[in-house]
């Protein structure tokens, strides 16, 4: 009898920061933000992340990746109308954290540092006072559409914005 061996897939190495259902978003306040405290430990990797690419003994592609994702959550929430940028500082993040992937690819420490750090923290600071405010329903909306854009990259489906490196598959900052 022979043995069918699964394909091989491509598989993303950014790992999602919230896993959400339909159920999850459909159960969730369109008015009330999130309990407190729902959102806190994805707030608090994030933020471990961001800490460990300011040093070469600790950043990593798994650190870069986390800081991406939530680059990505924050772009589905400007495309939801959850959230507005008009000084233009996500994108400054994703050129920070694009620079620190092509410095990398050169053979230098996947860091981030100087102005590329304090903008990539203000995101992150941005993003986390969302998800403490805006409404959960909302929120979880964001977080599911950020992830099916994810597999469709994962899966090859790109847009004209979306670009991947050797260290994982993402939305934009990949």
């Amino acid at each position: 009898m022979k043995t069918r061996r699964k394909p091989a897939h491509r598989r993303a190495n950014a790992t999602p920061l919230f896993a959400y259902t339909a159920f999850d978003e459909m159960m969730a306040s369109p008015t009330e933000p999130a309990p407190t405290g729902t959102h806190e430990a994805g707030i608090v990797g994030a933020v471990r992340a961001l800490g460990a690419m300011t040093s070469p003994e600790t950043a990593s592609a798994a650190h870069w990746s986390v800081c991406c994702m939530v680059g990505n959550v924050v772009e589905t929430m400007l495309q939801q109308g959850l959230v507005q940028d008009p000084d233009g500082l996500l994108q400054d993040a994703f050129d920070a954290l694009k620079a620190a992937a092509a410095a990398a690819e050169s053979g230098a420490p996947l860091l981030l540092t100087g102005d590329a750090l304090t903008t990539v923290e203000h995101m992150m600071t941005d993003w986390a006072i969302v998800l403490k405010t805006a409404p959960a329903r909302s929120v979880i909306r964001a977080f599911r559409a950020t992830a099916t854009r994810t597999k469709d990259i994962a899966a090859g489906r790109l847009q004209p914005r979306d670009y991947t490196t050797r260290f994982s598959t993402s939305k934009d900052c990949v």
